[in-house]
């Protein structure tokens, strides 16, 4: 199907119609990542199932992506939300609809569907927005706290540079595929010097952050995230923003960036079942309750061992009206102290790595982590990857300078959004503080439970950053991620405060100390959510709809190790998500990737802090053959960032298209 757009271009989708000869509601999806082959199978088993409940459920390729005309040149251009509006009139106006159309996605089309929503289109009555943020600035893959994300920065400024020449499919296309294609090879992007040279909340993350006008949303709102994934505070403060929309819902599994009915970690939930229920409210105007059902649906873990390969969690769901911030006026806190006096302080440990540092002078105390710091944890943002979820903490809490409590004298659970204020000064005019959340068994083993970061320089304001005055104190507040979790009586609590954490953070240009005053320094946890209970009616069983016959040529093999460069003494982390493997799909297109990335620290130079990632794709019929290699890298200075970017894009084994290019941007405050 081909939707046509007002600047004469045409937008490619696919739709899955009901049976019967009445009209149906839409469920619009709208993403990139190519409907007839990459995301063959995730929208099969996922719109077949609602289609088959009376919705005409369509997948729109945005432009430049897939099968649709034009180029992609950012993530959730002004462009890209006309395109989405004008598709969704489109839809409401043809004979086969009634008019009512919703909008769901996870990740990208989660983020444009709230996105739109703000827009107010005639026809979008209700989305349900997965694993989103409403903050494209210090919620989202390229900065954290003021940091610099260095695990995702350019590893998705590379992934989608390669991403938007992919070729359109001739089969579906026809021969304008060429023409095409050649636009886009020609029209590219450098993503990563894009959001390089945005180093603040400015204005180019403002636009499509629909945290600045919550009220411009009038639609019903269903937002879906899991403890594990990195969006999950964008949920709550939807649930207090969004005042102009008739209904709002949230649900929280365990799970990270993953579909809540295949959730990893488990367990899973009869997401799509609570999906129909939802769109037969506000798209059919069922009288069937949705609208009272909880406000707050989630799930509360129990305390496990993690490991990156971990596939289920044990817990109990619960419903709220409501969750809290460690910074309100009311709430519990954890005094941190040299020495612990009280079941309420947390006493400093300070670190025992030979590469980190830390000093205790004068009630104070003065901390600098390895570089290495950060080596237990994996990605930004887990996927249902078996390299994805942290590793027990110990290595890095011995890097750090950490505050643990004596042990529970009864369970303790935390559902919300803990809150670390800090008096703290910095040697220098940069530094940041990465903090973690542990549960420490009785064993001794600790594992993380949320955790949090400030670039110093943000302290104030992200939009106005500002240098340090080297040994002034500030007061501080680093807000840690919402969780849900329950720590056992006899279990310790440790706050871990570090300097560096690397791969996710990019090292500040100097290695800077800070220095701690614990007597004016706190943990402050939140109250239990308002009208806490069980969970009334529990999800339904996990189901999708069948899957199309894609053949697997060649398995996924992900991987991930740690080793030192024996000739540089450089500690390299290697990982490779593997890309789709090698699949052929049923109409004949076989498609197939593969892509490692290197992240290299020197442990006695930040500045020596760099990733490099190589990209294979391809994509090809019986005597058609496109093929993608993408070499990228980002390095840096004290005073800028340097991306390196080579591509090659082959035509039936002819060099077609080739591009070199490097970049520099300057560093501004990281």
């Amino acid at each position: 199907m081909s939707i046509p757009m007002s600047d004469g271009k045409s937008l490619s989708a696919k739709i899955w119609m009901p049976q019967g000869a009445e009209r149906f509601p839409v469920v619009l999806e709208a993403i990139p990542y190519r409907k007839d082959d990459v995301c063959l199978i995730d929208d099969e088993v996922r719109f077949a199932y609602v289609a088959k409940h009376g919705y005409a459920c369509v997948r729109l390729d945005l432009r430049g992506s897939g099968d649709s005309e034009g180029v992609l040149d950012d993530e959730y251009s002004p462009r890209e939300q006309l395109d989405i509006c004008e598709a969704i009139e489109w839809l409401a106006s043809q004979e086969w609809c009634t008019g009512n159309v919703g909008m769901t996605g996870i990740s990208w089309s989660g983020f444009n569907s709230l996105q739109v929503a703000s827009h107010t289109p005639e026809h979008l009555k209700a989305i349900i927005t997965t694993c989103s943020t409403d903050d494209r600035y210090d919620n989202d893959v390229h900065y954290m706290g003021g940091s610099l994300l260095g695990f995702y920065m350019n590893w998705w400024g590379a992934i989608m540079h390669e991403f938007n020449v992919r070729p359109p499919d001739p089969a579906v296309v026809g021969d304008d595929w060429r023409s095409r294609f050649m636009e886009r090879l020609s029209e590219n992007t450098n993503l990563s010097e894009l959001w390089l040279s945005h180093q603040r909340r400015d204005a180019y993350w403002k636009q499509g952050s629909v945290i600045e006008d919550y009220a411009s949303i009038h639609c019903a709102v269903m937002a879906v995230g899991g403890w594990a994934d990195s969006y999950t505070d964008a949920i709550f403060r939807l649930m207090k923003g969004l005042t102009q929309s008739p209904c709002t819902q949230a649900i929280i599994g365990p799970w990270g960036h993953t579909w809540p009915e295949r959730g990893i970690p488990g367990p899973s939930i009869g997401y799509l079942q609570a999906c129909v229920r939802w769109w037969d409210k506000w798209l059919k105007d069922q009288p069937n309750g949705a609208e009272f059902d909880p406000k707050i649906r989630f799930f509360t873990q129990e305390e496990c061992h993690s490991y990156p390969a971990m596939t289920e969690r044990t817990g109990v769901w619960y419903q709220a009206d409501g969750f809290h911030a460690g910074d309100e006026s009311n709430a519990p806190s954890f005094r941190l102290s040299i020495d612990a006096k009280s079941d309420h302080s947390l006493a400093c440990e300070p670190s025992s790595d030979p590469e980190s540092y830390t000093r205790i002078h004068d009630g104070k105390v003065t901390h600098r982590s390895a570089l290495v710091t950060g080596t237990q944890v994996d990605t930004w943002l887990p996927m249902g990857s078996p390299i994805d979820l942290p590793q027990e903490q110990t290595p890095d809490d011995l890097r750090s300078v950490c505050f643990t409590s004596q042990p529970l004298a009864e369970d303790l659970v935390i559902s919300g959004q803990p809150v670390v204020r800090l008096k703290v000064s910095a040697a220098g005019r940069q530094a940041f503080v990465f903090a973690r959340l542990c549960d420490v068994w009785p064993s001794g083993e600790s594992e993380l439970i949320t955790r949090g970061n400030l670039n110093l320089c943000h302290r104030r304001s992200h939009e106005f950053p500002e240098d340090c005055i080297p040994n002034e104190e500030y007061d501080v507040t680093i807000r840690l991620k919402n969780v849900s979790q329950r720590i056992p009586a006899g279990h310790r609590l440790r706050l871990s405060l570090s300097t560096s954490y690397w791969t996710w953070i990019w090292p500040s240009p100097v290695m800077t100390p800070i220095t701690i005053d614990p007597a004016e320094s706190s943990l402050r946890l939140p109250q239990p959510p308002d009208n806490l209970a069980p969970l009334a009616v529990p999800f339904e069983p996990s189901v999708n709809a069948p899957a199309p016959d894609v053949t697997q040529l060649r398995a996924m093999h992900p991987y991930c190790r740690r080793f030192v460069d024996e000739e540089t003494g450089d500690v390299v982390y290697r990982r490779s998500t593997d890309g789709r493997g090698d699949q052929l799909t049923p109409s004949g297109m076989r498609f197939w990737g593969n892509e490692h990335t290197d992240y290299l620290i020197n442990p006695d130079d930040p500045l020596s802090a760099s990733m490099r990632t190589t990209r294979h794709s391809g994509f090809e019929r019986p005597g058609w053959k496109v093929t993608t290699q993408l070499e990228s890298s980002m390095t840096c200075d004290a005073t800028d960032f340097f991306v390196n970017t080579h591509m090659t894009v082959t035509y039936n084994g002819k060099t077609i298209h080739e591009e070199s290019s490097t970049v520099t941007v300057p560093r501004d405050f990281n």
